[in-house]
């Protein structure tokens, strides 16, 4: 992989041009902005640094297409990656090798501790490779001293090619919760460690962020109050599902929105209640209940859903 110069428009072009290849590709990719290829080289290095950086993707010298690193969030340490071939290349274990190659160089010379890579519902190939190419980045060993989370690849798309939606195989998982009182943190605490007991990941903003009135003015050059919604907005795109905890005299508006962040991004969503208190006739509000796929009610029922 190098960087792109004049010299390769002319294969670019033809990439860009092949209805085949873009078939299945978004359409606001870099190189589709403009009709030319070499256009598409003089702007790149420029106009998309802040937001992505684009290789050339090379075999034995030849063109194959393109690999890209974007979406960095500097907080939870999570990047992109992503590849795209001229036709001609297709089946040929570039893409597995591309993604090995730059899960190399992030774990062993940068602070990234998650790649994700998705890829759209039609392109079951692409959803097979990115199956492979986890298999593969399970095995890589630590790199870098102080990255704490294991390796792995968060792969979005087509599901069901690799694992049962209905499965609670390893996730990570956003812990919405109250968290206001002594009372409500000693609550989550011990719902966190049953959840990171059953083998997921999770993140419990009383713990990753804190509790807003225990807080400096400013963190991270940033008001507090806008820093925590950031934080927390980010670990909702980080996470797999969120555990909703309901308990209260009615629930928590913080993780209301939670859910409903959630629930609008395709997260899985659970409940998980033992309050008998109820918004009307023994029922929550029919939006919270219409977002959750579960609600469970004692730490058996929840360890038995979470690991089946």
């Amino acid at each position: 992989m190098r960087a792109l110069t004049e010299a390769d428009a002319i294969p670019l072009q033809r990439m860009k041009d092949d209805p085949h290849v873009y078939r299945t590709l978004p359409s606001f990719l870099f190189e589709q902005r403009y009709a030319d290829a070499g256009e598409v080289i003089r702007r790149l290095y420029s106009e998309c640094r802040k937001e992505s950086i684009i290789l050339g993707v090379f075999s034995n010298g030849e063109f194959c297409g393109l690999a890209e690193l974007y979406g960095y969030r500097e907080t939870i340490h999570i990047i992109s990656v992503g590849c795209r071939l001229a036709e001609n290349w297709w089946g040929k274990g570039i893409t597995t090798e591309v993604i090995r190659l730059l899960a190399e160089y992030l774990y062993g010379e940068t602070d990234c501790e998650i790649i994700a890579a998705s890829t759209l519902i039609e392109n079951r190939g692409a959803a097979k490779v990115l199956k492979k190419t986890g298999s593969i980045l399970s095995l890589m060993p630590h790199r870098r001293i102080g990255v704490i989370r294991s390796h792995y690849l968060q792969i979005n798309g087509y599901d069901e090619l690799y694992e049962s939606k209905e499965s609670m195989c390893h996730m990570r998982i956003y812990i919405a919760a109250p968290l206001f009182n002594e009372a409500e943190r000693f609550f989550n605490e011990n719902i966190d460690a049953l959840v990171c007991e059953c083998g997921h990941d999770t993140f419990l903003p009383q713990r990753e962020g804190g509790c807003v009135a225990d807080l400096p003015d400013t963190i991270n050059g940033m008001p507090k109050r806008q820093y925590l919604f950031q934080l927390d907005c980010e670990h909702m795109e980080w996470c797999d599902a969120v555990l909703f905890l309901l308990d209260g005299r009615v629930p928590d508006e913080g993780a209301c929105f939670e859910l409903g962040y959630c629930y609008a991004k395709g997260k899985r969503c659970i409940g998980y209640k033992t309050d008998a208190r109820s918004f009307i006739d023994g029922f929550n509000n029919v939006m919270l209940d219409g977002a959750l796929e579960a609600v469970l009610h004692t730490p058996e029922e929840l360890r038995a859903y979470l690991t089946k």
